[in-house]
């Protein structure tokens, strides 16, 4: 609890922080701002560099807060529903970071009513983050992720967070080198010797371009930007909190997007993007990719159901994911073929660079950043997750967090909130490809990208696709074929949620899909949604196959696996799981996907010590192989 002030509260402040409370309670809104408060808040900068650790993270101090006038359990409790919270959720004095811009009116009950996904303190203006304050004088810190392009504010709070009451406010903090490049990610290209390059920046820039070459810090080829900058604006959403004040900033320009061309496969590139008023990116580098044929290999990442982690200590944000950041470090540090000894990002950058060893691809598989209609949070994630999206071409389908709202666009057959009213606007800002389906190839590896939140069943133009895209395949070209998307046709979790929320298997809208995928002879199917994994046999109708040999080779059905455990709080299992699970584990980790013209090995990794759980394994000489179990202890070597 918090402690009193020196001297006490004065009688009057009480009294009229009393009858604020109770017109709260009567569900009006009010200005959120104590009357006559003596609390005072200051800074230790004026300007900040985006990042974390030195020049990244501003301090702040604060003295004389009053207390709330409320008792333990009334409503100025700090409502603190995350994990991360640990015993502090009686707490009811908070410290926020805040857009420049912030304004800060309670919003009521009344006016909040219809916000899916919401999630307190109800103010008129969301913060990036916030931290809980115990003393009545103290200091603390925000680190330099996430920050508004706008400039930032710290703002201090008593009363909680469903009532919060504004005491300070500092003066607004820049941000230095706004104007610079951010978001760096890579994209599959059009062409076999090409890389897509997209990166986001405040200002609108058409003359804007990639420089590249094979040396560190020497770039002899350069592409311009070749599409016209593009942004968003709070009324392109499909409803609240994305369209309300409360959860909209005003996002960068997004669509800055070039091609690197005449690339040689496997070798290494450096680049950086911009150029505009002299504001150019870090220096990043990637292997080119290897081309489609049997004769390549393939290493790459795969995870669902991220988020994104802030490092600040006891910090809290809209659904908090403390354990994304340990994921995306595992993703970039992990050194193939599904072995390598696995580090944290800084180091496994530097081992990249030098010997381009790390993962040639990531596939996320939906449920990306869990923002749910509030803007700040897409921007910690595209940070998050930039040293592996500069890395290696990053590809993504969207999950229901990105695209479901009632009565939303694009013929989907989700009408839940759960995307907080985005109905995958911001995600397809920055990532085009994810509007609808879509497939490519890398290496021996055919990959289909499924819609699940849009119309599947059989007559649908999603249908239509991937019946065309299966039957199209050149096996003999890309001998591996796997289908990722984001709700499972089957789970480990009774209770779940696959494609229609029934139990484990859905009998209308898989029996449709399930049918083409054994048609397809596919090898992999890849799901996220769950908050697990889970590891299946060959599978067809909830029953496991044997392997049938005929002269066109060895096959018995896919194999369906759930990687949901990137970030989000985990989906707990039931003792007893469905007879075609030979293997299911509530933890945090990500995967690694490797193959070769024979072989295809899905590894799953917790992300304590980055270990070794568990392996799927198929052979195209001998079929697929039983699903092999390591032991869970066994350190990834």
């Amino acid at each position: 609890m918090l402690a009193r002030t020196r001297g006490g509260v004065g009688v009057a402040y009480l009294l009229a922080l009393a009858s604020l409370v109770v017109a709260l309670l009567a569900g009006g809104a009010a200005a959120a701002r104590a009357p006559s408060s003596s609390a005072r808040l200051e800074v230790n900068a004026t300007a900040v560099t985006r990042g974390s650790g030195g020049g990244g993270a501003l301090g702040f101090s604060w003295h004389s807060l009053p207390r709330a006038a409320v008792s333990p359990g009334g409503p100025g409790v700090f409502l603190c529903e995350q994990y991360v919270c640990g015993q502090d959720a009686s707490t009811s004095a908070w410290a926020g970071l805040f857009s420049a811009d912030a304004t800060f009116e309670q919003v009521g009950a009344a006016e909040r009513e219809g916000w899916s996904e919401a999630t307190p303190p109800w103010l008129s203006s969301y913060p990036v983050k916030w931290v809980p304050v115990r003393e009545a004088a103290g200091g603390a810190s925000f680190e330099a992720e996430g920050w508004p392009l706008a400039g930032a504010v710290v703002a201090l709070f008593i009363n909680g967070t469903d009532y919060p009451v504004l005491v300070a406010r500092s003066k607004p903090v820049a941000l230095l080198e706004a104007a610079a490049p951010r978001h760096v990610r890579l994209a599959i290209g059009n062409g076999k010797d090409s890389v897509r390059v997209r990166w986001n920046a405040r200002d609108a820039c058409e003359s804007a371009e990639v420089q590249y070459g094979s040396q560190p810090g020497k770039y002899d080829m350069s592409a311009k930007v070749d599409a016209k900058p593009t942004t968003y604006d709070r009324m392109s959403m499909c409803g609240p909190p994305a369209n309300s004040i409360t959860g909209f900033n005003v996002p960068a320009y997004f669509t800055h997007a070039a091609t690197m061309g005449g690339l040689t496969p496997g070798a290494r590139y450096w680049y950086r993007v911009g150029g505009c008023g002299g504001q150019w990116s870090a220096e990043f580098a990637f292997a080119a990719p290897q081309p489609a044929g049997a004769q390549s290999t393939l290493f790459a990442a795969v995870v669902a159901d991220m988020g994104e982690t802030y490092s600040d200590k006891e910090v809290q944000w809209h659904w908090a994911e403390a354990r994304a950041q340990r994921s995306t470090d595992g993703a970039a540090a992990a050194t193939g073929p599904a072995l390598g000894r696995r580090t944290h990002v800084t180091e496994a950058l530097a081992k990249h660079a030098a010997s381009g060893a790390g993962p040639a691809l990531t596939l996320h598989v939906g449920d990306l950043s869990y923002a749910t209609g509030y803007h700040s949070e897409w921007d910690r994630f595209m940070e998050m997750i930039e040293p592996l999206a500069a890395s290696a071409p990053f590809a993504v389908v969207e999950g229901n967090h990105e695209r479901d709202y009632m009565g939303q666009r694009g013929g989907a057959s989700w009408t839940r909130g759960d995307s907080g009213g985005e109905c995958g606007i911001p995600t397809e800002a920055r990532f085009p490809e994810a509007e609808m389906w879509y497939s490519f190839e890398q290496g021996p590896v055919h990959f289909s990208m499924i819609n699940t939140e849009v119309d599947m069943t059989k007559g649908s133009e999603q249908y239509g696709w991937l019946q065309k895209d299966l039957a199209g395949v050149d096996r003999s070209r890309t001998p591996w074929l796997v289908v990722a998307g984001h709700r499972p046709m089957y789970s480990a979790t009774p209770l779940g949620y696959p494609l229609t929320d029934g139990p484990v298997r859905d009998d209308v809208v898989t029996s449709d899909i399930e049918a083409l995928l054994y048609a397809g002879r596919v090898d992999l199917a890849l799901w996220g949604h769950e908050h697990n994994v889970m590891a299946s046999c060959p599978l067809l109708n909830s029953t496991c196959m044997p392997k049938s040999c005929t002269l066109e080779g060895c096959y018995d059905a896919p194999v369906h696996a759930v990687i949901g455990n990137a970030g989000q709080d985990l989906t707990h299992l039931t003792p007893t799981n469905p007879p075609f699970v030979k293997y299911a584990e509530a933890m945090f980790g990500y995967q690694t996907l490797y193959a070769d013209a024979e072989n295809l090995v899905l590894s799953m990794y917790g992300d304590q010590a980055f270990k070794l759980h568990w392996n799927i394994s198929l052979s195209k000489t001998h079929g697929k192989s039983e699903l092999e179990l390591h032991a869970r202890q066994q350190s990834a070597r």
